[in-house]
């Protein structure tokens, strides 16, 4: 890299103490700077340089991969940034790696795991530049720009008629149209009709959410308003009304939007092949009617609509890990995402699956063709896990983290520096090789105690 001067060096620290105080964070010098970085002089600028364009890495004979390395030192300027980076030899893409990289932690653990991505197949010494004879080059760039979390003001009117108003003028004619009615009850209900009128009037382009209160108190009426995707998140409006008329529980399917009736995602689905499901799904769209859906492997597996309809495809394997988790209490056992990220985040990384699987094409529909996976011995394979000798329980409730060097109990363990293994033995040597070939077990990542049991066992 060039010799950065000193107007370069200062128009430097003003760019990345805009971005720091842009986030909250205070201005740093350059002293500060390279306490941050851990490096001196103009090798902390290089790294201002590199944290504040497009990055590219000329690899050569001496470009190396290890702690130090230029490919550390590639990652470690960009810490704390979502990059994508490509290695790209003759026209081809060798390695292609899209992550978050993270400044809060032991850089170079952490590097301890993404190392294994830039190492030949089964051959941990080897690297990927080495294995290309030292040809190409590596770029690093922005996936995306930082984004500020803003909350958009809506105003309920999209779809073909207005979407607050027209379910309560059919409920009104619904009811005055009851050769039943008590007149007192239909004096009232009648009295609705022209503050409803004049409403679809003043609101004929939307009515935005700080109204929705005052629609409410007029027409002596409650609005649920539920989140799509999370039923806990409710606004009401009319809250404080005693004897209200009626209470519509609306869903806010999509923005400016809102559709009578409110998603369940706990109810229980009906059974139901792949192909009903997936027609059920395109009816839904057509009709305009908000539904929801989950994947499983490459196929749809379930499928809820606001309008109380559930169904999904009847499995061994689903039967089976509902019987294991309503046994067990598993089925009580979550995490919020959005209010405990890190937490989430962790237990993400400890429920990895460290076997082979293979796919067999099973389904086709009007999009393609659809890939399930097919399991066998059920029973074998996941309810009959007391039977494993390192099995000692579930982890149930999370309740604190520590640092320790030993197993402490059931728990999730992140390992920052897996040891070799000792492979004297015939049974490890065997196991060594298996871990190699499949790369499964890497430093820097997360292990219930049962697995860490086993590695014991392991050397």
């Amino acid at each position: 890299m060039n010799r950065i001067n000193a107007n370069k060096r200062r128009v430097l620290r003003e760019l990345l103490n805009e971005r720091r105080l842009e986030q909250g964070q205070k201005a740093l010098s350059q002293r500060a700077y390279s306490k941050l970085y851990n490096s001196k002089g103009a090798n902390t600028y290089r790294i201002m340089d590199d944290l504040l364009g497009v990055v590219d890495l000329q690899v050569n004979e001496n470009t190396t991969i290890g702690v130090g390395g230029q490919l550390f030192q590639l990652y470690y300027a960009n810490r704390g940034k979502t990059k994508r980076i490509l290695y790209i030899v003759d026209g081809a893409v060798v390695v292609d790696r899209t992550l978050d990289i993270p400044v809060d932690v032991d850089f170079a653990s952490w590097w301890g795991g993404e190392y294994w991505n830039w190492v030949k197949t089964g051959e941990s010494q080897t690297s990927k530049f080495e294995e290309y004879d030292y040809r190409g080059k590596v770029y690093i760039f922005d996936l995306n720009d930082n984004i500020t979390a803003n909350r958009i003001i809506q105003s309920y009117l999209d779809g073909e008629t207005n979407c607050v108003f027209t379910p309560i003028r059919k409920w009104l004619e619904t009811e005055l149209e009851k050769e039943d009615i008590a007149p007192s009850r239909k004096k009232k209900l009648e009295g609705k009709l022209k503050p409803l009128a004049k409403f679809e009037e003043q609101y004929k382009d939307g009515v935005p959410e700080e109204n929705m209160e005052e629609v409410a108190l007029k027409l002596n009426m409650k609005f649920y308003i539920h989140n799509f995707f999370n039923s806990d998140d409710v606004t009401c409006y009319g809250e404080k009304l005693k004897d209200q008329l009626k209470v519509f529980h609306y869903t806010n399917p999509r923005v400016n939007h809102l559709e009578l009736g409110q998603l369940f995602h706990n109810t229980k689905p009906e059974p139901a092949t792949q192909d009903f499901i997936i027609d059920f799904i395109y009816e839904c769209k057509e009709k305009d009617k908000g539904c929801y859906y989950k994947k499983a492997g490459e196929g749809i597996h379930a499928v809820w609509s606001i309008d109380g309809q559930a169904y999904a495809v009847r499995s061994e394997f689903g039967e089976t890990l509902n019987e294991l988790v309503n046994e067990t209490g598993l089925n009580r056992c979550y995490i919020d995402d959005l209010k405990n990220p890190e937490l989430s985040q962790f237990i993400q990384r400890g429920t990895h699956f460290n076997l082979s699987i293979s796919f067999e094409n099973f389904i086709s529909n009007r999009q393609g063709t659809i890939f399930g996976l097919k399991c066998i011995d059920q029973k074998k394979a996941y309810y009959n896990f007391k039977e494993c000798k390192y099995y000692e329980g579930f982890l149930g409730k999370i309740t604190d983290f520590r640092k320790t060097n030993k197993i402490e109990g059931v728990g999730l363990y992140l390992i920052k520096d897996l040891n070799p293994f000792n492979c004297y033995l015939k049974d490890r040597q065997k196991f060594v090789r298996l871990n190699e070939l499949m790369n499964m077990y890497n430093s820097n990542n997360v292990y219930t105690s049962a697995e860490l049991k086993f590695l014991d066992t392991m050397g």
